[in-house]
């Protein structure tokens, strides 16, 4: 027989047993809930983080379109997104929305400052927020005078390696030619003959990379926009009968020659005028082969038209 003692002890561990269990189902039941709201909670803090960022790169490609001239400023409407995963706009949102996202524009209060884009989105009670720093660059670009035809058209050079080709014709004559390449010009081959260039009028757009040896210009008028130095030479050849200009002491056709918008005249020499580098530049007017030019009517004609200014933008994300 089992003793009511006993019996009475086998009830109380019967209860602690359960009461154990019943606290560790509860332990666990709350552990795996709140598992399952984190859960929720993070799936939502990244729809929230996506609806952000989707409303913040539509806003600044909006601002980056060359033709908004008016760029986006202040708050935007809010824009939902719904189950079909359509973006709608509208005042009263269906019951059938995931989320929304809301954009605020602060434009730069000083010049020089930057614009920056808040993006909000919102799904659930979960908000997350992206911000976009638009930082406006201007640079003046080169471009191509009107009536010019570019010289990769005459087949002088390639566009994209700026090598000169030197076994071609390089005749330009009549013509205004602008040389401009991808990243500057060259002869590749040091055992390449010399190349000759010949227009009305050239206008050497791109920087010009080491010479291996040398390349001889017949024009009226040279313009070098960019550095001209080399470990080659530039042979200057007066061009037909060149420019006859008033005030000068030279006689007979003479060649008109720019560096960097500072002009000169520069003599029809036989052979042509032979620079190495910029120090030659007072070198051949010490030996009277340079006149500086002195009259203010004679202007380059490169100067006020081959360069433009454009903007670009620069995004910082955080």
């Amino acid at each position: 027989m089992v003793s009511k003692k006993n019996k009475g002890s086998a009830l109380i561990v019967v209860i602690m047993v359960m009461a154990v269990m019943t606290i560790l189902g509860a332990a666990i039941l709350n552990i795996s809930l709140s598992q399952t709201m984190q859960a929720s909670n993070e799936d939502k803090r990244i729809q929230a983080h996506y609806l952000a960022r989707s409303g913040a790169e539509a806003t600044v490609s909006a601002w980056e379109v060359p033709r908004n001239v008016i760029k986006p400023s202040g708050s935007c409407k809010t824009v939902y997104l719904d189950s079909s995963n359509q973006f709608i706009f509208v005042d009263t949102p269906p019951t059938n929305i995931i989320g929304k996202f809301d954009v605020i524009v602060t434009p730069p209060v000083n010049q020089g400052d930057d614009t920056v884009v808040t993006s909000v989105g919102t799904v659930g009670n979960v908000k997350q927020t992206v911000k976009a720093t638009i930082k406006t660059i201007t640079t003046t670009v080169p471009i191509s005078p009107q009536g010019s035809i570019a010289g990769e058209t005459l087949g002088w050079y390639s566009y994209n390696s700026g090598q000169i080709n030197t076994g071609v014709n390089t005749s330009g004559k009549g013509k205004v030619v602008t040389l401009k390449a991808k990243n500057g010009l060259k002869i590749p081959n040091k055992n390449s003959p010399v190349a000759t260039f010949e227009a009305d009028q050239m206008q050497f757009m791109s920087p010009i990379q080491v010479f291996h040896n040398g390349i001889i210009l017949s024009a009226k008028l040279i313009d070098f926009s960019n550095n001209y130095n080399s470990n080659g030479t530039f042979v200057l050849k007066v061009l037909d009968d060149g420019f006859k200009p008033n005030g000068s002491h030279f006689t007979g056709a003479v060649g008109v020659v720019f560096f960097q918008d500072v002009g000169y005249y520069f003599k029809n020499v036989v052979g042509g005028i032979t620079l190495n580098d910029s120090s030659d530049i007072q070198s051949q007017v010490t030996a009277n082969n340079f006149e500086k030019i002195i009259d203010l009517n004679f202007k380059n004609p490169f100067s006020s038209t081959t360069t433009q200014t454009i903007k670009s933008y620069s995004v910082t994300w955080n």
